[in-house]
């Protein structure tokens, strides 16, 4: 059990520091920075596996025109993926479309067993809250989606001592 609880923690890390990242650059950079290109190969680990994020910005030089906030719902959207690809292992990569059409309760089970998770009922609520954050991300109309800050709020709610 204590592998399978410090691999939750270390998946709750890095999701959690994802959105703080892009948390200071949509909101705390003046002007505010659009990631423009989030995938998980645009997320570093340093010495203590948290997450840095890198080769943010470089949209802004290359398609000036798209305004700011079409691009921060976008790394919004890209955010939810990874989410999805952090709690599959993997397998739910760019499945943004692919999460949004199944049915939640089939979603939930499948990860659920990916993550090994079993009868542990803390695990799977916080599994199931983190999957909802990432179903809100991928919405497909951009005027449904959380900002950064509401689902960094979110997210920090699931942390625990």
């Amino acid at each position: 059990m204590g592998t399978l609880k410090s691999d939750w923690t270390l998946k709750r890390r890095i999701i959690t520091g994802i959105a703080k990242g892009l948390c200071f650059l949509h909101q705390d950079c003046f002007p505010s920075i659009p990631h423009g290109d989030l995938k998980s190969r645009s997320v570093m680990f340093d010495e203590n596996m948290r997450p840095k994020l890198t080769d943010f910005g470089l949209s802004q030089l290359t398609d000036p025109h798209t305004p700011a906030k079409e691009q921060q719902s976008e790394d919004l959207y890209r955010f939810g993926e990874i989410i999805l690809e952090v709690l599959s292992k993997g397998k739910l990569r760019s499945a943004g479309e692919v999460a949004q059409a199944k049915p939640k309760d089939m979603l939930l089970r499948e990860i659920w067993d990916e993550n090994e998770v079993g009868g542990k009922e803390s695990l799977q609520e916080e599994i199931k809250a983190m999957l909802e954050v990432a179903l809100m991300c991928t919405r497909s109309s951009r005027s449904n989606r959380p900002s950064i800050g509401e689902a960094l709020k979110l997210l920090s709610q699931l942390d625990s001592p």
